[in-house]
């Protein structure tokens, strides 16, 4: 069983892990997560994010890397 932890931005010169999508996981899929909803309590790909823009989510508070930053790697919240 995996921990829902958040994302974000990788250091620079260091080994990170690739954060998967919750969402997609579920399905057999490993897309990488670039957002992390803290409402849902999931790392989401950008396709799954697409969905955060509907009644019901668009409301949720969602962690994203700066522009010009490393892909997401996990942070404690």
């Amino acid at each position: 069983m995996t921990t829902n932890r958040p994302i974000q931005p990788k250091e620079e010169n260091s080994e990170v892990e690739i954060i998967w999508c919750d969402a997609c996981l579920k399905d057999d899929q490993r897309v990488e997560a670039i957002v992390y909803c803290h409402d849902c309590e999931k790392n989401l790909c950008e396709q799954c994010e697409m969905i955060h823009q509907f009644p019901g989510y668009k409301n949720h508070r969602r962690t994203r890397p700066e522009p010009g930053e490393s892909p997401p790697s996990e942070f404690e919240v």
